[in-house]
Formats: structure tokens, sequence, C-alpha cells
């Protein structure tokens, strides 16, 4: 008997369900380490292998990457404003500590992209600063 055999529609609604639930969640989330927590929902045994196909489950791990992105774009604004090289490196190294650790084993693109973005702001405040 296959997984999708066992699963009944009731299990599939309710698991929906949880994952809309927490799509919601993450959307609200105000910080990085908030959205990975409400993105995560334990999938029923009656559903295994069968409940990470279902599209409120995709729709959960794209609302994830998408809320993550503009934390960290919204985050490096708020760090390309800071004028004071000490308090950008500052702040930038407690983004790393603080937010991005989050992104190191399952978004590792999108942290490699903050870092970047970061190394860019202490780059153009060094420039500025020779001026």
């Amino acid at each position: 008997m296959q997984a999708s055999e066992r699963a009944s529609p009731e299990a599939l609604k309710a698991f929906e369900a949880v994952c809309e639930s927490a799509a919601r969640a993450v959307r609200q989330a105000g910080s990085m380490r908030d959205a990975m927590q409400a993105s995560e929902v334990t999938e029923p045994h009656s559903l295994q292998g069968v409940g990470r196909l279902l599209p409120g489950f995709r729709r959960l791990h794209k609302a994830l990457a998408n809320r993550l992105e503009e934390l960290l774009m919204s985050q490096l604004e708020v760090a390309g404003r800071i004028r004071e090289p000490y308090g950008l490196d500052r702040e930038l190294d407690q983004l790393k500590v603080r937010e991005w650790y989050v992104l190191r084993t399952d978004y590792p693109e999108l942290y490699t992209k903050g870092v970047a973005h970061a190394t860019q702001l202490v780059r153009r405040m060094q420039q500025t600063r020779k001026r």
C-alpha cells in the first residue's frame, strides 16, 4: 500500500490548513529566526512522503524564502544608513550572528548575497572616507 492510498482527504486538508497558517505566521515574522520557527510544520505520519508534495507545503516554503529575502534587504537598507565605519562594522557583525546564521544551512545563496552586499557597503564607506 502506497502513502497516497493511506492519506485520507481529511488528513490532507488538515495538513494544508496547518501549512497555510504557518505561511501566514512566516509572512508576519519580524526576524529570520521567527520566520524559520514559524515554518516548522510536522508532516503527519499518515502523510509521510505525500505532505511535501501538497501545494500548501510548497507555498509555505516559498513564503519563507520570500520573507527571509525581504528581511535581509530591510536589514541591509538600515545598515546602509549608518555613517560611522565602526558602527557599520558592528551592525553587520551583529546581523551575521543574530539573524543571518539561520540562512547558512538552508539558504546559503541568500547568506552569500547578504555578506556580499555587506562587503559592498563597507567598501563604499571606505572609499567615501578616503575622499
